[in-house]
């Protein structure tokens, strides 16, 4: 049995080296192929996994969402077509990948009440012996990713020598399908940035990520789920507004922008493509599905596309903010 179940690891491990040799981080991806290993393990298979195996992990699971299942079916996904390719039979074809329309959630869009109300909880976050820097860390990364349009995992390994505050910039390197951006900071954010550094610096001096667990290290993508969830019902106790996710952030973000254009009759079919290049998109497809729930705004613009004028004006990385720049009062400070 011990040969089995190395054979299987073994050709575990030659897929997860050749996706990383092909510049991808795979991390999360090798801890599902592991829990996949463990199903297949669990089940009797020992070495190539077939049809049973791969139908069963497919399975999305109780309280599962259908964007973590997604993820998790991914990478199995990823070690089956390897297999064909090296010419391994599984004797099963996995249907092809399709994403199911539920994964289309209905992003929140939030009010500047709903806004105010949430950063003044973020500011009035008291210390926690156990987790040293919280109640100056959290307010800090939910500003930046309200402002800019940062994924939450940009933010969370961003490290400290991609933040310059002097200058107003964040540099995010190696991010979803391994592209880089500079992003330019309003005045005012690059200010409060700069006030954060210096206090995080009392907390854990010399540390290496901008938003950091401890000197070293940096937390997990969970961390800022679970307390945007704590904060945002801190704050909106009274209320039934839908359910609101961290990502929503990135999504009121195109949208705030796209709705600023219209009312200032720019040609958004133009601007459209900085907001891609800001947002870190490969392709307009990518920046329009978070414009997918916006079809009245969209319908605005298609009717005005014929009067819109463009004004000569272009979107340029040299000017801080560009025409990216959304100001609004938040807690008491501006934010993009």
């Amino acid at each position: 049995m011990r040969e089995k179940e190395c054979l299987l690891d073994e050709l575990m491990q030659e897929f997860i080296a050749f996706k990383r040799s092909m510049g991808y981080a795979y991390g999360q991806e090798a801890y599902h192929l592991v829990k996949f290993k463990e199903l297949c393990y669990s089940m009797g298979c020992y070495d190539i996994p077939g049809k049973k195996e791969f139908q069963l992990w497919m399975m999305r699971k109780p309280s599962e969402l259908p964007q973590s299942q997604h993820r998790r079916v991914s990478s199995a996904r990823g070690f089956h077509i390897y297999l064909r390719k090296m010419s391994i039979d599984t004797g099963y074809v996995l249907p092809k990948n399709r994403k199911s329309s539920s994964l289309l959630c209905r992003p929140h869009f939030f009010s500047s009440e709903e806004i105010v109300g949430f950063f003044n909880a973020c500011d009035s976050l008291r210390p926690r012996k156990e987790n040293p820097g919280r109640e100056i860390i959290l307010p800090a990364a939910f500003r930046l990713l309200y402002c800019c349009g940062l994924r939450p995992i940009e933010a969370i390994r961003l490290k400290t020598e991609h933040v310059n505050t002097r200058e107003g910039y964040v540099d995010i390197l190696e991010s979803k399908h391994h592209k880089d951006r500079r992003l330019h900071l309003s005045k005012e954010m690059a200010a409060y940035l700069a006030q954060y550094q210096q206090e995080i610096e009392r907390v854990w001096p010399m540390h290496t990520y901008f938003f950091p667990k401890d000197l070293h290290n940096c937390f997990g993508n969970a961390y800022l789920r679970s307390n945007f969830k704590v904060i945002w019902n801190i704050a909106n106790r009274e209320s039934s507004a839908s359910p609101v996710r961290l990502y929503d952030l990135r999504h009121h973000f195109a949208f705030a922008n796209l709705n600023r254009w219209i009312q200032e009759g720019k040609n958004v079919d133009s601007m459209i493509l900085y907001l891609m290049k800001c947002m870190g998109h490969v392709s307009l497809d990518s920046t329009y599905y978070y414009l997918h729930h916006t079809s009245e705004s969209l319908i605005r613009c298609r009717k005005r596309r014929d009067v819109i004028k463009t004004r000569g004006e272009s979107l340029t990385w040299d000017e801080p903010g560009g025409y990216l720049l959304t100001v609004q009062v938040v807690a008491g400070m501006k934010v993009a």
